[in-house]
């Protein structure tokens, strides 16, 4: 049986494909088209996916799409009407989905016999509602044989937020919250008003949080609080939400005595500081009190998180310590990308109850051979050569100063570089953070950089926090350490580890083992292989362009070095 599910009617437009029971692969769009966060028919991903699988767009037996255009339809309307009063849009929009379900089938064909793909006569469209999706996309690659499920977001269809209880039979919705009480464009709206883009940047406000005092704790806890049955509940006199103009990043009628909205190039001053640092703590004590009303209410020591509100690590740092969960699993691509996974996973749940994942990876992705990354060096024209041990060479530049562009194996399905397409620094250099942000990654200097570090050693140099491969914690660095890691340490002492494991990702674990026989320190900066604004480097050329245009000092293609 073959599954394709394609997140659609989203950003972070993405494809998984199931052949036998099996997951081939997960890619997102932006990878191969060059932009990111695009919202477009993953055409390239799909057409990648068939090929890894050995199949034809004909042999697909299921397309599954993540979206119910039909999902708490008349609450919807019921909403436009009576808040954003604008009787005409609300009519519009109404029929639109209306409209949509009954031709999406017909739409989607339409799609792939656009891209020269053909779908048979025996392939069935079916669909799932978004938070479904999310939900599955983590429960059913934790590892856990039962567990609660937590997923948020700004919103799906409707809904932001659901609780799930959760066993490999299925997963149980318990109940839902929907817009506009929505904790995840709270967050937006801030970010939009911090000056930020409202969608991508809100790990610019994360990281900004950690330069400031929650100064105006009160002020934001008066527009957003948590009730006793656990939903958020946001006061809409403080702030008003439209949901005509959310996607523009106008929906927000956010106010604060005291404080105007930042413009886009204005100098950052103390008083956003400590806006993003009151934002940050309202939005932990928030999560805090939802994870914890669902520890008691349900027998159960795991907790699986999806949905972009998932990708907040400092969240997920204080709900690792506070919530009363002993095990918790957030899903590598928890944003929108992830619901093609999700609703592959459902569907293979649904229709065949079998599903081989020994180890969930983040490696998803396209990988390159050495003879394949040979002839595009040659045609290029560029000089490299081939050192006895790709690792211990690089691993001796990385202890130079020198800064490496790492373009190993298969790409990661997810915003986080974890060792297959990384830039890597020297973690013990004072002055690698700001090398790194103002010559490399032309972004601004307040936002911090990951560390990646071999598993055994984790415990010597992070607390607070499980170990975890996807970047997905927050972590204290222990006092002692902070001064030997000063490049991945910020401001207020936390760092966003990797943990890196020998027998899931070989290749990085080696070039980290190499770097610590050289100098003692068992870890690597790493931030993700591409410059502000553009995606994560997918294929040899993205990374040759990415490093030519940027203050990389090497490339380092499998086994090839480039040199500038």
């Amino acid at each position: 049986m073959n599954i394709l599910g394609i997140t659609l009617f989203t950003h972070d437009s993405s494809a998984t494909l199931i052949r036998n029971n099996k997951i081939i692969g997960c890619s997102e769009e932006e990878r191969f088209s060059r932009e990111k966060h695009t919202s477009k028919f993953p055409n390239l991903s799909i057409k990648f996916l068939l090929d890894e699988g050995g199949i034809n767009s004909t042999d697909i037996d299921y397309v599954v799409i993540p979206h119910d255009p039909l999902k708490n339809y008349f609450s919807r309307i019921a909403f436009c009407l009576f808040n954003n009063k604008n009787f005409i849009s609300a009519i519009k929009a109404s029929f639109h989905n209306l409209l949509l379900f009954f031709k999406l089938k017909r739409d989607v064909k339409l799609l792939f016999q656009r891209h020269n793909m053909k779908l048979s006569n025996k392939c069935k469209i079916i669909l799932f509602d978004h938070h479904s999706a999310h939900a599955a996309s983590t429960f059913y690659v934790s590892g856990f044989n039962e567990a609660v499920v937590i997923t948020w977001d700004g919103r799906g269809e409707w809904p932001c937020l659901t609780v799930s209880k959760a066993s490999k039979q299925k997963v149980q919705k318990i109940w839902e919250q929907t817009v506009p009480d929505s904790l995840g464009q709270f967050y937006e709206s801030v970010t939009n008003f911090l000056g930020f883009n409202s969608y991508g940047d809100e790990y610019k406000v994360m990281g900004l949080s950690a330069y400031g005092k929650p100064k105006f704790y009160k002020e934001i806890k008066n527009i957003i609080s948590l009730s006793n049955s656990g939903k958020v509940k946001i006061d809409s006199a403080l702030w008003r939400y439209n949901i005509y103009k959310r996607n523009f990043g106008l929906g927000y009628d956010f106010k604060i005595k005291g404080i105007k909205k930042r413009l886009e190039n204005e100098k950052l001053k103390k008083i956003h500081l400590d806006l993003a640092a009151s934002t940050q703590k309202v939005f932990n004590e928030i999560a805090e009190g939802i994870t914890k009303l669902a520890y008691k209410k349900f027998n159960s020591n795991n907790l699986c998180l999806a949905g972009g509100v998932a990708q907040n690590i400092l969240m997920n740092q204080k709900i690792y310590l506070n919530s009363g969960f002993e095990n918790i699993f957030v899903q590598p691509a928890s944003h929108d990308a992830g619901l093609s996974l999700g609703a592959a996973l459902l569907t293979q749940e649904k229709y065949s109850r079998k599903l081989e994942i020994n180890e969930f990876t983040a490696f998803q992705g396209p990988k390159f051979s050495n003879s394949e990354i040979k002839q595009i060096l040659d045609t290029f024209g560029l000089s490299y050569f081939k050192p006895k041990n790709i690792h211990i060479y690089t691993a001796k530049l990385i202890a130079k100063n020198f800064v490496i562009g790492w373009f190993q194996g298969k790409t990661e399905f997810g915003p986080r570089a974890l060792g297959s397409r990384s830039i890597l620094a020297d973690p013990r250099n004072r002055k690698m953070k700001e090398i790194v942000n103002r010559k490399i990654k032309f972004r601004e200097n307040f936002r911090p950089f990951a560390p990646s570090i071999l598993e055994d050693f984790f415990n010597k140099y992070f607390e607070n926090a499980p170990k975890n491969e996807f970047m997905c914690f927050s972590a204290d660095v222990r006092k002692e350490m902070r001064k030997i890691i000063p490049a991945v340490t910020h401001f207020d002492g936390t760092a966003r580890p990797q943990v890196v494991i020998k027998s899931n990702n070989p290749s990085f674990w080696k070039l980290i083992r190499c770097f610590y026989e050289i100098t003692k320190v068992p870890l690597l900066l790493n931030t993700s292989f591409n410059v502000q604004g553009e995606p994560i480097v997918n294929s040899p050329h993205d990374a040759i362009k990415c490093f030519f245009s940027s203050g990389i000092d090497y490339l380092i293609l499998e086994n090839f070095v480039i040199k500038k």
